[in-house]
């Protein structure tokens, strides 16, 4: 009866046929599914590795704090470099000052146009007097 059903016999130990192929598929498929999740697991541990964010955080705070205090290195140096000139203007605005007080400049602003037009005219009258000079 139960080979009509085409069902084995309970007493048989051995596979048939079609439960060899049923199991040889079901292990065929855990072993490409295992295969699958290794792949799958190095491909995740890789991208774990190459994002490993607190070794990048870490890095960028040091380079940060390098950078820093490289700047204030350049700032302070720079700051000398600049000082004595600084003090030598300071000394070269005080002769000044002290100089348009002595002679009552205070309120005056220089006009470099206009000197230059009065510069010409007087060096066009000195160069034509000593051509006529030179021509008696």
């Amino acid at each position: 009866m139960r080979g009509g059903r085409n069902v084995p016999s309970p007493e048989s130990e051995a596979l048939d046929e079609i439960e060899a192929k049923i199991i040889d598929r079901i292990n065929t498929a855990s072993v490409s599914a295992h295969h699958s999740a290794q792949d799958q697991l190095a491909s995740y541990s890789a991208r774990l590795t190459s994002l490993d964010l607190e070794t990048q955080l870490s890095a960028i705070a040091q380079a940060e704090k390098s950078a820093i205090t490289d700047f204030r290195q350049e700032v302070q140096l720079s700051t000398n470099e600049l000082h004595i000139p600084r003090r030598q203007l300071k000394e070269v605005e005080d002769e000044l000052l002290k100089f348009r007080k002595r002679h009552g400049l205070l309120d005056r602003t220089p006009h470099p146009k206009d000197m230059r037009g009065a510069f010409q005219i007087s060096r066009f009258c000195c160069l034509s007097w000593l051509l006529s000079l030179k021509q008696r």
